[in-house]
């Protein structure tokens, strides 16, 4: 964000993320959730950790501006969207620490997507498109992490994004394959 911000609101070609907009991103980011309780510099902390993951999921696409979208204001309110539900599932309030293996890991799902400006994102303008993208983003970790291999199980415990545990008979000892993707 350092590299594309600018804090005088006047854009150019390199930098064309205002201060207004880094305002936006925290508060899609933090909105209804126990992490806007938290004091202002660990929410900053937080955010800049979960757009550096990010940043190096796609290094290339985050780079260039002209050729990928990733780094335009709808994707990035897409991204604070989808944060807003990946990140207080994946943070520790007891030890006030976010855990940063488990966001890569679900993030990962996101290189999937064409970024490139020419793509399927080409269209996808203000507000509602950002919502759109984010229910994307949001089903595409879900699936990541609800695709699962069990073998010479009986009974297995999971445990979804949002902390709900579920029981499953498997019955047998053979491999099962489970994919539970919610609608």
């Amino acid at each position: 964000m350092y590299n594309k911000g600018t804090l005088i609101g006047k854009r150019t070609k390199e930098k064309h993320i205002t201060l207004q907009n880094v305002y936006n991103f925290l508060l899609l980011l933090i909105k209804n959730t126990k992490i806007a309780e938290l004091p202002k510099e660990k929410i900053l902390n937080i955010t800049l950790t979960y757009f550096n993951c990010i940043k190096e999921l796609l290094p290339v696409e985050w780079s260039d501006y002209k050729q990928y979208r990733l780094t335009h204001i709808v994707c990035l309110n897409a991204f604070a969207i989808a944060g807003n539900i990946i990140i207080p599932s994946n943070y520790n309030f007891v030890s006030n620490q976010l855990n940063i293996k488990e966001v890569n890991k679900r993030m990962s799902s996101i290189k999937i997507f064409d970024w490139s400006s020419e793509g399927t994102l080409k269209y996808l303008k203000g507000a509602s498109g950002s919502k759109l993208l984010a229910e994307d983003i949001i089903a595409s970790v879900k699936k990541e992490f609800l695709n699962f291999t069990f073998s010479n199980f009986k009974m297995a415990e999971i445990k979804l994004i949002f902390g709900h545990s579920y029981s499953l008979f498997l019955g047998g000892n053979f491999p099962a394959q489970f994919m539970y993707v919610l609608c």
